[in-house]
């Protein structure tokens, strides 16, 4: 099985502390670059990186992949593809939310497209979503803790600061926001349904 991936998208000003692979895109590849990660693959239209940057990018890429401008798929969902066509089963999104919704939109619905294979994560928030099982749930330096249900689920939370035992959660339940793992591991057990969690800090 291969290592997780991390696709470093445009935003990425943080390299995490893992054991994984990368795939710059657009951006996020210069950034890679020019803090010495070496690429399985850099792909994005390079539209706003210059000639001289492109070339640092290809020096620390296996492979470099331009799109064309005008494309009728974000820089972010090619990489996804991408690297779904490499065989990688577990996805993280680094750097793809920020101040354009649109863009942050997009990457949520990837979220939901690939449930479970795909995860997003910036300084600020962890986002991912879990089918039925349980789930031991690190901190990773994160205050709060929220899970929200994309269907109808059934969930119990130990060592939160707001424990449930087998609770229903609907679609348009809100009462999910904002708790805290109590130390440093908290459980999830989803006995029905799935769930969005989402770790974040102010």
């Amino acid at each position: 099985m291969l290592k997780p991936v991390v696709l470093a998208c445009k935003l990425t000003d943080v390299i995490p502390n893992i054991d994984c692979d990368f795939i710059g895109v657009d951006k996020g590849a210069l950034f890679l670059a020019n803090n010495g990660i070496m690429m399985e693959r850099a792909i994005g239209d390079f539209d706003s990186i210059s000639e001289k940057e492109i070339e640092l990018i290809d020096k620390k890429t296996y492979k470099l992949i331009k799109l064309d401008k005008e494309k009728d798929i974000s820089d972010s969902e090619a990489a996804v593809n991408l690297a779904i066509e490499l065989g990688y089963e577990e996805i993280i999104i680094l750097g793809g939310l920020g101040k354009r919704q649109d863009h942050t939109y997009v990457n949520m619905k990837l979220l939901l497209k690939f449930d479970g294979q795909i995860s997003i994560m910036d300084k600020h928030n962890y986002i991912r979503i879990l089918k039925r099982g349980s789930f031991d749930l690190l901190k990773h330096g994160y205050k709060y803790i929220s899970f929200f249900a994309i269907k109808d689920s059934v969930i119990s939370l130990e060592n939160m600061k707001y424990s449930l035992s087998n609770k229903v959660l609907k679609e348009d339940d809100l009462i999910g926001l904002s708790n805290e793992i109590v130390g440093e591991i908290g459980k999830l057990i989803i006995h029905q349904g799935t769930i969005l969690c989402i770790q974040s800090n102010d």
